[in-house]
């Protein structure tokens, strides 16, 4: 939930202004307060300012007898639009002779896959990340590799099917840029003869971005360092929604690909934008600062 923005000084820098504290909210909001049941008070000086802005716009009622949905009850939105629901419902692979082989995804559960050892489960996550965007495809070497000439995945964004198919660069190559990428679609195609290049991975990395409704945003590395300014898009957003198998049961790392050169600065500069902490609104008030 985002707090109202207060005028900045003349000088100040964004990143350190200082939020409305209780005592501000406390003197324009007397008469509310008075309304407010005593163990309400009690809690935390946060708690009570976020319930203190949403009775002010009208989200709570806030009485006596307690907390009631307001007249203009607020959702989490992303930049006015209703938060972005993205699922994976479904993956599947095209042999070089035209078959399609796919498995498919119950929305809004939790899904098992299981069977016997080595028939390709793994590959599944690698598919996955492959078709996401990433520069190499880690799909290891084996039948699934000799046998494959496309893999695709059907996205749901909030029952919209998005599709992407990706060509398998076989066994000598790291990654293929032959990458189609559909919107609106039903489901997958009963052949790859649809499939011919319509964007670059640059191109499907800006999409994807687009589809999960990340705003225009850059992280400003702190003065003297050597790392290049970043900004949040669905390269990073990956690492925050994946976990490999060694990943989960690794004691030191947490996030997907944590343990690769330069990834880990990455995650720790777009955490903050990806967890709703420097929104738009933050990048806005930096440039105003730098242009200052």
């Amino acid at each position: 939930m985002r707090q109202a923005s207060r005028p900045r000084q003349h000088g100040g820098d964004p990143q350190h202004e200082a939020a409305p504290t209780f005592a501000t909210w406390s003197a324009d909001n007397e008469a509310l307060l008075a309304d407010l049941p005593e163990r309400t008070l009690r809690l935390r000086p946060i708690s009570r300012e976020a319930l203190l802005f949403l009775a002010q716009h009208r989200a709570l009622t806030v009485d006596a007898e307690g907390l009631r949905t307001g007249a203009k009850p607020m959702r989490l939105t992303d930049n006015g639009r209703d938060a972005v629901t993205l699922q994976l419902r479904a993956i599947a692979i095209y042999s070089h002779a035209g078959e399609r082989r796919d498995i498919e995804f119950v929305l809004g559960r939790l899904n098992i896959v299981t069977g016997a050892s080595k028939p390709g489960k793994s590959a599944l996550f690698d598919i996955v990340d492959y078709c996401w965007g990433r520069r190499e495809c880690t799909i290891p070497e084996g039948e699934i590799r000799r046998g494959v000439s496309w893999f695709a995945i059907l996205l749901d964004r909030d029952g919209e099917g998005i599709l992407i198919a990706r060509r398998n660069p076989r066994l000598a190559g790291k990654a293929s840029d032959d990458i189609f990428f559909e919107r609106g679609v039903a489901g997958f195609p009963d052949t790859p003869q649809p499939f011919a290049k319509n964007v670059t991975a640059h191109g499907l990395r800006t999409q994807l971005s687009m589809v999960l409704g990340i705003a225009e945003n850059k992280h400003v590395p702190e003065p003297g360092s050597t790392r290049a300014p970043l900004e949040a898009s669905a390269s990073q957003a990956i690492f925050f929604c994946l976990q490999a198998q060694d990943e989960i049961a690794n004691r030191r790392l947490l996030f997907h690909r944590q343990g690769e050169q330069f990834i880990p600065s990455a995650i720790k500069d777009t955490l903050p934008y990806f967890v709703g902490a420097m929104g738009e609104d933050h990048y806005l008030q930096r440039m105003r600062y730098d242009e200052a």
